[in-house]
């Protein structure tokens, strides 16, 4: 059983070795439900154990709520374990695309050994464009934008509408009605 704590506080960080360890972590993680996120690194704090900084993301999933996750990327290994409400998609399994030599590298290859108990295989939105669009209060309709998930490694204002926006405009003209609708269904983080 994983410590519910764990990657939620900086105390019990995700233990990871590089920032592209991080951004990997992050571009695989999805909900256990299987929907994607976006993030934003909200900056960073000094640990008290180890006096290194933690990074502090914000998290947004396309099931609409918000999430805070701490990672220390000053570890020899990866811990290659999502916390509790997380899997990873099974495309973590083949080795990222897009990744330059240099942070594949810093990944250490060998390195990415997961359980298969954090990796989920089926998919449960894939029929989600046979649902009824015209249920505003449905969110998991940001699932159909956010077939990926995607961030920054800086603070992003007005998180996370920018991000959505940019998600979503190659897939439709803002003039349609049902591109309205997703930006509609974003919720505020509620404090």
């Amino acid at each position: 059983m994983i410590d519910q704590t764990y990657g939620r506080r900086p105390e019990n960080p995700i233990l990871l070795n590089s920032i592209s360890a991080s951004r990997l972590y992050l571009n695989k993680l999805i909900t256990s439900s299987g929907c994607h996120l976006v993030y934003h690194r909200l900056g960073s704090l000094p640990a008290k154990k180890n006096q290194r900084p933690i990074d502090h993301y914000e998290i947004m999933t396309a099931e609409n709520w918000y999430d805070d996750l701490y990672i220390n990327v000053y570890n020899e290994t990866n811990t290659w374990v999502p916390p509790e409400g997380y899997l990873f998609s099974e495309e973590i399994l083949s080795f990222p695309k897009g990744l330059t030599n240099y942070e594949m590298e810093n990944i250490n290859e060998l390195d990415l050994n997961i359980d298969l108990q954090y990796i989920l295989y089926d998919k449960p939105f894939e029929d989600l464009e046979h649902e009824n669009e015209d249920d505003s209060e449905n969110s998991s309709i940001l699932e159909l934008f956010l077939c990926r998930n995607f961030g920054e490694n800086s603070k992003v204002a007005n998180f996370p509408n920018p991000m959505i926006i940019e998600a979503i405009e190659p897939e439709g003209d803002p003039e349609n009605e049902f591109f309205s609708m997703v930006l509609k269904s974003i919720k505020p983080r509620k404090s």
